[in-house]
């Protein structure tokens, strides 16, 4: 049997992980974005990304919109602490550290996926100073 090439599977991954997001939902409240440096790319969102959202959905909207924006490091460390802070608050404190640990192992802004740190910014725009 021939092995598929690793290259060839992560390919498809990131293909996979750059068609998730769809356009953003108004019911949280998010509307006209202000921002003194808004990305290029228009502001989408895709709640928990694929994950169960059960009451917190608006929390993860809230995170996405940060998440777009992008900044410094210690700007997205903050953001993934407000998610997990927001999600206990919502009665779920197991789930709040499962989905922290989720953002700060999936969220570096160095992948090819639609919900990096930055992602508003086309890809390579990393963190900022």
């Amino acid at each position: 049997m021939k092995k598929i090439p690793r290259h060839s599977i992560f390919a498809a991954l990131c293909v996979l992980l750059s068609s998730c997001c769809t356009a953003i939902d108004n019911k949280c409240g998010i509307e006209g974005i202000q921002s003194d440096d808004k990305p290029p790319k228009p502001f989408k969102t895709d709640g928990c990304s694929m994950s169960p959202d059960f009451n917190f959905g608006c929390c993860c909207v809230e995170h996405d919109l940060v998440y777009w924006k992008g900044g410094t490091a210690e700007e997205r460390k903050k953001a993934d602490m407000e998610l997990r802070q927001c999600i206990a608050e919502k009665d779920h404190p197991y789930l709040a550290n499962v989905y922290y640990l989720g953002v700060r192992l999936g969220g570096n802004p160095y992948l090819p996926a639609c919900w990096r740190w930055g992602f508003g910014w086309p890809y390579g725009h990393g963190y900022d100073e």
